[in-house]
């Protein structure tokens, strides 16, 4: 079997590389806070669980970002617009 070095991670030939939470928002170039929402609402990038860690696929991934629309950092933008202000609406309602 042979092993290949990719990008800090070894992978043997016909295996998949699992990326941190924080690995795969550095490649996503969203925050861990927005990775995290994502995960909760659904619409973000597929994950795994191994134990309590969250983990995503390399290949899932990759494969996420070609079908998600070309305005994903635009919707990110929006939608974490939108929920800040859902919070602050929220909070000066209960006082």
């Amino acid at each position: 079997m042979s092993v290949t070095q990719d990008s800090g991670h070894q992978k043997a030939a016909g295996s998949f590389v699992l990326l941190t939470p924080k690995e795969t928002a550095n490649r996503l170039k969203v925050s861990l806070s927005w990775l995290a929402k994502a995960r909760m609402r659904g619409d973000g990038p597929p994950y795994i669980r191994v134990g309590r860690s969250i983990r995503y696929s390399e290949a899932a991934l990759l494969q996420w970002m070609k079908i998600t629309p070309a305005s994903f950092d635009q919707r990110a933008v929006e939608l974490d617009v939108y929920f800040r202000t859902s919070l602050y609406i929220n909070r000066n309602e209960e006082e």
